[in-house]
């Protein structure tokens, strides 16, 4: 947790957050990618300053994960998937399904309420996630990625000497 800030600060001097990808697997080995479900639609989910208040949480179903001061818009997209589980069954599928439809409403939140009713389509988009090319490039990002934390340790250790 030391070096997220500095990494951050070093490789992306201009950024506040990094938004990664998320992929909702479907399959131990197959994530959904259909109507409201993008794996390239990103979320906040590194963010440089961790120590401010959140702020007012409201009433909404989803909060954002991130404080209510956090400037979106000094951001920087990485399509670094984020592998969601919470629809890998199919009882939980049911189970947000059911939760969605009692807590969300058509006219307060349209987009979720869609969202929701698309849980338990039968006729589903699915793409391998753990195919050759996807493990090979994250190996390569993951390898690029290492190199930097690596980096920005050794550096972090000389400026503390």
């Amino acid at each position: 947790m030391k070096i997220k800030p500095k990494l951050i600060a070093n490789k992306f001097p201009d950024a506040e957050v990094i938004k990664v990808s998320c992929l909702d697997m479907w399959t131990p080995r197959e994530y959904r990618c259909d109507g409201a479900w993008s794996p390239m639609e990103t979320d906040v989910r590194i963010i440089r300053y961790h120590d401010v208040p959140f702020g007012e949480t409201g009433h909404a179903l989803h909060l954002p994960p991130y404080p209510a001061s956090t400037n979106l818009a000094k951001k920087i997209d990485i399509f670094i998937p984020k592998i969601h589980l919470a629809y890998l069954r199919v009882s939980d599928r049911k189970q947000r399904y059911d939760f969605y439809l009692r807590n969300v409403s058509q006219n307060a939140d349209p987009v979720s309420y869609k969202h929701a009713l698309s849980i338990m389509n039968q006729n589903v988009e699915l793409k391998p996630y753990f195919d050759f090319w996807s493990r090979m490039w994250a190996t390569f990002h993951g390898w690029k990625l290492y190199f930097q934390i690596y980096e920005t340790m050794k550096k972090h250790r000389r400026e503390k000497k």
